[in-house]
């Protein structure tokens, strides 16, 4: 197996990873109550149809791989641990992953005890902080088209009381991490992409509105 070669399949081996671990964590997200809603099937199915550039075989694995997920024996901590020893290196992944674990969370108006303690299980494998994962609780409860001021703080992963300079260090952080440039040099799965370009569009709008309400000037 030559050097290219060997690249392709590791590339193709962590691709694979992404989506099994992501799934399975999803469907444990939605069976930690003891059952899987119809409201977070939804959530699923959806994500995958706005989101995801899948064919349909894949799809249809994405979708049982969901629902497996209730039945298998994997703790979920392991599968998060899992998770971030082969994406450390690639933060844009945990994002995304964490993202998709809240709107499965919230699917049906309430993050349930069982669920939020998942939630602050896949934070402590993903060596996120407690500021890290209230703002995105935050944007998560702020709900669906709700937005407000604390929502566009949120995004940035920031609050009201942070200066001007702490918020533009933070929106140049994450706009460089979600640039197009950044996230297809990371090696972020294809079927990832359209994801973190919506995050980068939420992220530029958020710095767009606070920048103006502020009066920070470029």
């Amino acid at each position: 197996m030559g050097l290219f070669d060997s690249f392709l399949w590791i590339l193709n081996k962590n691709s694979d990873n992404f989506f099994v671990a992501s799934f399975t964590m999803l469907g444990k997200m939605a069976a930690a109550d003891g059952k899987i809603s119809e409201e977070e099937v939804l959530v699923v199915k959806n994500f995958i149809g706005e989101y995801l550039v899948m064919t349909d075989q894949e799809r249809k694995r994405a979708l049982s791989i969901f629902f497996e997920a209730y039945k298998d024996k994997k703790d979920f901590k392991d599968v998060a641990r899992s998770f971030y020893s082969t994406f450390k290196k690639r933060p844009v992944m945990l994002d995304l992953i964490f993202d998709m674990l809240f709107e499965v969370s919230i699917a049906d108006g309430i993050i349930s005890e069982e669920e939020d303690l998942l939630l602050r299980e896949a934070a402590e494998e993903f060596k996120f902080n407690e500021s890290k994962y209230s703002h995105f609780k935050s944007l998560h409860l702020a709900g669906g088209e709700t937005i407000n001021q604390n929502t566009y703080y949120d995004r940035l992963e920031c609050s009201e009381e942070d200066s001007d300079s702490k918020i533009v260090e933070k929106y140049k952080e994450l706009s460089s991490l979600y640039s197009k440039e950044a996230v297809l040099k990371s090696g972020i799965p294809e079927v990832f992409i359209n994801l973190a370009a919506k995050r980068l569009e939420d992220i530029e709008e958020a710095y767009s509105m606070i920048k103006a309400r502020r009066g920070i000037t470029p």
